[in-house]
């Protein structure tokens, strides 16, 4: 299945270092950064090194960024991730599973390295279906249908 990969960024060079090797160690093939017109630092010239396609978003803010990188490409699968997160070693046929099982959509339970108690409940929570149980989404995948509708 076609996919693309879009990490939208703003100032997120030191994390894209170690997440777009992350990416393309597991087989990634089309990683896309949606680059904010406010970042200052070095995002896109990491980006270029890894040889990665960089965008350049007419407007900052997370969501723009992801909606911008997504009708720029013409994947099937989009797979959104925050620069600051690594999905595990194995998400692509995790992702590659829930569809053949019929999932449209998804995402990953996720946990912090900082091993405070409230992080530690929200981590946990992430288990749960409802309102409050998936808060922050740091990655999901959807068919481009579902993400057109």
């Amino acid at each position: 299945m076609d996919y693309t990969i879009i990490i939208p960024t703003y100032n997120e060079a030191q994390n894209i270092n170690y997440l777009i090797p992350f990416l393309q160690r597991q087989g990634a093939k089309r990683i896309v950064i949606a680059n904010s017109p406010a970042t200052t630092d070095e995002s896109a010239a990491v980006a270029i090194a890894y040889g990665v396609e960089i965008l350049a978003c007419p407007k900052a803010g997370r969501a723009a960024q992801m909606n911008y990188a997504a009708f720029c490409t013409d994947a099937e699968l989009l797979y959104f991730v925050h620069a600051d997160t690594v999905p595990p070693s194995s998400f692509l046929q995790d992702i590659l599973a829930a569809l053949r099982k019929g999932y449209d959509l998804g995402y990953f339970r996720y946990q912090f390295d900082d091993q405070r108690l409230l992080l530690r409940l929200n981590s946990y929570c992430t288990r749960f279906d409802g309102v409050f149980a998936g808060g922050g989404v740091q990655t999901l995948f959807i068919l481009r249908p579902v993400f057109e509708t």
